[in-house]
This record gives C-alpha cells, structure tokens and sequence, in this order.
C-alpha cells in the first residue's frame, strides 16, 4: 500500500509517490514531496504546531569536575559517575585536535568560555575540532567553535539522548557531520542517533551539514538512519551552504522556533535549507531573507506503517 498524508501548509507542494519497497520485515514507503515556502514570513499565520515530543532525560548534577588546561587538546572520556558536570576550562583550545567527548553516559558537560579554534587550517591535525563519539544521556552546552576548515562538528559512533545547546558555530567551512556506520535492521538497537537536540544555536557563515548516511532504494539499504533528532530555537546567519541541514535518512526530524537570516545570498542554484529523506515536523521558522527554497522533503516512512509529515 503507498499512502502520503500531510496537514496545512504554507506555499505550495507537489507530491508524487516514487516507489514502495519491502525491506526484511519492514516497509520503506517513499514519495517525494517539493516545497516552495514551509516558514512563516513578516505578516503570515504560523503553521499549528503539531505535538512534539524529543523524549530526552538527562541525570540531575550531583557532583563536580574540572578538566582542560585551556588551550591542549581534550579528550573527555571515562566513566564518571551518574549526575556529574564536567566543567571544561574556559580558554581558546587552538591545537588542532580541539575537544573530543567519546563513550560517556549520564553526564553534563559545559563550554562556556571555551573557544575551538581552527586557525582556517585544512591540513591533516586541524580537522574536526569538536568530535562526539558514543554519547548516551549527555548533555553539551556552551563553547564556541569558529574558522574552522573542516568540518565544525564531528558525531561518530551511535549516540543517544544527547542535548547539544547554546554553542555559536562562527565562520566554518564545513557543517555537522555524523556517519557512524550502522545498518538499520529495522529496531531501535541499529539506530545511528536516536533522540538527538540541538538547542538554541547560532550558525554565522556556515557550510552544510549532513546529519547521517545513505539509503538504498535498489537494495532496500538503510545506513545510519537518525531517529527523533530535534533543532529548535537555533538561528542562521549569513553563508551559502546551499543545505545548511540535509538528512539523508531520518525518522522524525523536528525542526521548530528557528530563524534564517540572508542564506545563500551568493547561491544561483535550486536549492533546499532542510532537506529532508524521511518524516519531519517543521513548523514555526522564520525566514528573512535567503535565496532558493526553505525547506523540502522526501517522504519515507520506516517501519511498518506509513507516518505523516506536518510542514
């Protein structure tokens, strides 16, 4: 059965369904939808925002470290206790290798006053200055991470119920990154992300991002699919990513209280801000200014019954 269903929305739409694919014991049902506008402008009515639910707990703070020296490289690993903040010391971290956050569980961790520096280097050692790998239960926030040749931010290995919040991303060539690896089985123990946040962000002249890996449509294929992944009350500023935000395989994108700003102003091409291949909520954005269109989605379903995208 091919089914796409979709509430009100802002500009027009085109549906056409694609194709409808068996993949082991799960139905991956794939249409494709093109939208000219799904944000709200000066003096237009906001999208009703559907229910939204980002189902991430982190452990309240029962105890205190600090780690870093202010500039050397950082690998932030371990098992600390359950409720612990990590406090990392406030300074410009400028060697190359910047801040890693690998294999922690039940844990805070703060940036304020931390600056990643990437010294506009694209040679080998000035990559990836801020690199996550196997989060669960943690929450980042704080810190800037700016000039950074490469990629601004790195996510590997799978991660869950993680927050990321109140970080600026200033003057970064390449966008957030995350390729873990993993194909989807169809459960919930083969998920790339699953329940990921991003909160209260600024992006000023950044490049794209690519928040997973590919789908297969010949081979019913699913790698890194990202399940509940949340960016709210972020804002872009400046730069021609072109898409700043593509998601190659996703579960329930949801993407509200955001505002773009003069976005691919030097850009001639067709273009999308998000670009979704999955499900998505996208409501309440603004747009001021910004060239090509806001938003546009493939319609997949994975899983066993069709889902419904609200724009």
């Amino acid at each position: 059965m091919q089914t796409f269903t979709t509430s009100r929305m802002l500009g027009f739409s085109y549906f056409y369904i694609i194709n409808s694919l068996h993949l082991m014991n799960f139905n991956l049902i794939l249409a494709l939808t093109l939208l000219i506008s799904a944000c709200s402008r000066s003096g237009d009515t906001a999208v009703t925002a559907p229910v939204v639910n980002t189902p991430i707990v982190i452990p309240p703070i029962t105890d205190t470290v600090y780690v870093g020296d202010g500039s050397s490289n950082l690998t932030i690993s371990g098992n600390y206790k359950s409720g612990t903040l990590i406090i990392v010391k406030p300074g410009v971290y400028n060697k190359g290798g910047g801040i890693t956050l690998e294999q922690l569980s039940n844990v805070s961790v703060q940036l304020n006053g931390v600056i990643l520096d990437g010294l506009s280097q694209t040679k080998d050692g000035f990559y990836n200055v801020l690199f996550l790998n196997k989060l669960n239960n943690v929450s980042v926030f704080g810190g800037t991470t700016q000039y950074n040749g490469y990629r601004m931010m790195y996510i590997s290995g799978q991660c869950k119920n993680v927050i990321f919040s109140n970080h600026s991303f200033i003057n970064n060539n390449e966008g957030i990154f995350f390729s873990a690896g993993v194909k989807w089985d169809g459960t919930d123990a083969t998920l790339g992300l699953h329940n990921f946040a991003i909160r209260n962000c600024n992006f000023t002249n950044c490049g794209n991002s690519i928040i997973g890996n590919s789908m297969d449509q010949a081979t019913g294929t699913v790698n890194d699919l990202v399940k509940n992944f949340e960016i709210s009350g972020c804002k872009w500023k400046g730069g021609n990513p072109g898409t700043a935000m593509y998601f190659p395989a996703v579960d329930s994108a949801m993407v509200f209280n955001n505002t773009i700003d003069s976005v691919n102003m030097n850009m001639t091409n067709d273009n999308r801000i998000f670009l979704f291949i999955g499900t998505a909520e996208f409501y309440n954005n603004t747009a001021n200014i910004y060239q090509g269109h806001v938003a546009g989605l493939w319609s997949v379903s994975f899983g066993t019954k069709p889902k419904t995208s609200h724009f």
